[in-house]
């Protein structure tokens, strides 16, 4: 963190003030003057060094930096930060009166888009800087639930999910994708179909395709921007779908063997629309929550024994589903989506303890050589941020 120098400014002070006191040649009133103006100095330099060394929070130049969901001392939840560092305490990043429901960090790790809850149910896009300054409403959405934001491979775009509210307070409607333009605050559906649902949007790696959940048809769709091409496949687990890094699509589906019942992790090759079981046909396993390492060597993913009253724990494979380990083997907790850190060495994630009726889900980063493990804060969603 840059801090500014203040010492030298105080010291300049109070060495000049000491100096003409310590002459003689100085009034009763001129004596107090330079005693006041040192006074004053003493304050300041409290002042400076609290306010710019203590109460500004994390910044983008801490490369370990999570950003987290918790709820405050009234019970609302909020946006926060935490260093990785050893020693670093939690910083809040909102103030809100209402429930921050998710949120995205832009790939330049200056900024935090979230959607914020509003009293009638609706939900609005904010935005924050990733050291909590300069927080404002991105989009107003009187009639809707805005939430679900990603961050678009062009600049200053987003896609977020629209839900319609009936009536306030009520179940809303089928989720909508759209645009948001941060430039100029214009929104347009991605479709001009109404009857285009879905939500958990996600580019594929070179920009050309957009995958999203359909709910209503139990199914996952890519859709090319370039062609008008839509593929359609089955997916019975409301899971978003995600790219590997040479353009092929993950998606998870739930398989039925008489009684027994899993769910496997599969790839698409979107130019031969061939599907393969990277989970293995003969694994009885309940899989989700991938995502590709940095360097796209490894998969990061959650996995339990199918039928199982266990928690989910963490596990890493190939891309074609060999080699898979395990990197925790607690049953009693249930580990959440992982989270990569930029150098792939590390692995963020939540856990919910199975065996507590009141607990409260928890943050914690795990080194993927040694398995170690390190625990953060208190809180959800736990994401890094990344410059």
């Amino acid at each position: 963190m840059n801090k500014i120098d203040c010492s030298s400014f105080v010291t300049d002070l109070l060495m000049t003030g000491i100096v003409e006191l310590n002459s003689g040649s100085l009034s009763r009133f001129d004596r107090l003057v330079f005693g006041v103006i040192g006074v004053v100095a003493a304050v300041i330099s409290v002042v400076l060094w609290h306010g710019l060394v203590f109460v500004k929070g994390p910044t983008v130049d801490d490369i370990s930096l999570v950003v987290y969901l918790v709820p405050d001392q009234f019970d609302v939840t909020q946006l926060a930060a935490i260093s990785v560092a050893d020693g670093a305490e939690p910083q809040m990043l909102t103030d809100h009166e209402t429930d921050v429901k998710d949120f995205t960090v832009s790939p330049d790790g200056q900024t935090i888009v979230y959607s914020l809850r509003n009293f009638d149910g609706t939900s609005d896009l904010w935005q924050v800087n990733t050291n909590g300054r300069n927080a404002q409403m991105l989009l107003d959405c009187p009639e809707a639930e805005c939430k679900g934001a990603s961050w678009a491979p062009m600049p200053d775009r987003l896609i977020y999910e629209q839900r319609i509210l009936p009536a306030p307070n009520t179940s809303p409607g089928p989720p909508r994708l759209w645009w948001f333009d941060l430039n100029n605050g214009s929104t347009v559906p991605v479709s001009a179909d109404t009857q285009w649902r879905g939500w958990g949007a996600q580019f594929s790696p070179d920009g050309e395709w957009l995958s999203f959940v359909v709910p209503l048809l139990q199914e996952v769709q890519a859709y090319n921007f370039a062609t008008g091409e839509s593929i359609a496949i089955e997916s019975r687990t409301g899971e978003p779908p995600f790219w590997s890094p040479d353009g092929n699509l993950y998606y998870t589906d739930v398989q039925l063997r008489g009684e027994e019942f899993s769910v496997h992790i599969f790839r698409a090759e979107l130019a031969t629309q061939e599907v393969f079981d990277v989970s293995g046909e003969d694994a009885v396993v309940n899989d989700g929550a991938a995502v590709w390492s940095p360097d796209g060597t490894l998969i990061a993913f959650n996995r339990k024994p199918a039928r199982t009253p266990a928690g989910k724990q963490l596990w890493i494979m190939n891309p074609d589903g060999s080699e898979a380990r395990s990197l925790t083997q607690i049953p009693d907790l249930h580990h959440g989506p992982p989270q990569w850190s930029a150098d792939g060495s590390q692995l963020v994630y939540q856990t919910f303890n199975l065996t507590e009726l009141n607990g409260e889900p928890q943050i914690w980063v795990i080194d993927v050589a040694s398995g170690d493990t390190v625990f953060l804060a208190n809180g959800s969603q736990p994401k890094w941020v990344f410059r």
